[in-house]
């Protein structure tokens, strides 16, 4: 997926939803000022967690 100028590309990713996992789709953004720092999966104690991507704007992170 290709975005318009000043868009930023949020990818799709599994999300836990509190009850079962659910897909949230790849999208487009228009936060102007911002950059999307994107997400992604790291280990944590015995198994895989998923860190959120986040908003940044002037190197401070905006969640």
């Amino acid at each position: 997926m290709l975005c318009n100028p000043g868009y930023s590309r949020v990818a799709g990713h599994w999300r836990w939803n509190g009850y079962q996992y659910v897909w949230v789709p790849q999208r487009c953004v228009y936060r102007p000022g911002y950059t999307y720092q994107p997400g992604g999966w790291s280990a944590c104690g015995e198994g895989w967690c998923f860190k959120e991507g986040v908003w940044i704007q002037g190197g401070v992170v905006i969640h």
